[in-house]
């Protein structure tokens, strides 16, 4: 096999060695350089990036503050979502170290779903529960900031520190 990383990544679980071999004969290989951006949040895409080489991280950007979601290296993938939906970018996506990447299009899964239907399954059924997965850490990462914030709601100390550090200065008249 090519790439026996992909017998180790979560998208192929259910997937015999020859059904991985159909599916890699598919994939293009891509190199990107250090400091790369390999998907801009916002943008349309219509192909998810599976690692074979190097390190990645997921960012979001909002206002000054840059927020690592992850960092990923072999085996980690990127960009599954547009192999479902039409829907833009959740996030950006760059390189940390020199990446060597395979490219599944959505494209090559939509003629794997009318050439091969039952790998194509088995692939969707793995995709599935990884975004499953992926919304259940979320909806635990909500409740942990929800209770933070209702922690400091609630304690008056946190309430006087959180207005007096946000409290806004009258502007000096000239005189």
């Amino acid at each position: 096999m090519k790439y026996d990383i992909l017998r180790k990544i979560s998208l192929f679980k259910h997937m015999s060695d020859s059904e991985i071999d159909v599916l890699t004969n598919q994939l293009t290989e891509k190199n990107f350089e250090e400091g790369e951006v390999i998907v801009q949040e916002k943008n349309n895409g219509r192909e998810m990036y599976i690692i074979v080489e190097g390190e990645v991280q997921v960012l979001l950007q909002r206002e000054d503050t840059l927020l690592v979601l992850a960092k990923l290296s072999p085996g980690g993938f990127v960009g599954d979502m547009s192999l479902l939906t039409d829907l833009p970018r959740s996030a950006t996506v760059k390189t940390l170290t020199k990446a060597k990447m395979l490219v599944f299009k959505k494209d090559t899964l939509d003629s794997i779903m009318i050439k091969f239907p039952a790998t194509a399954a088995k692939f969707l059924k793995a995709l599935s529960e990884e975004l499953c997965e992926r919304i259940q850490n979320a909806n635990e990462n909500v409740e942990t900031l929800f209770l933070i914030n209702k922690a400091i709601v609630d304690n008056e100390q946190f309430r006087r520190l959180y207005i007096g550090a946000h409290k806004q200065t009258p502007p000096v008249s000239p005189s």
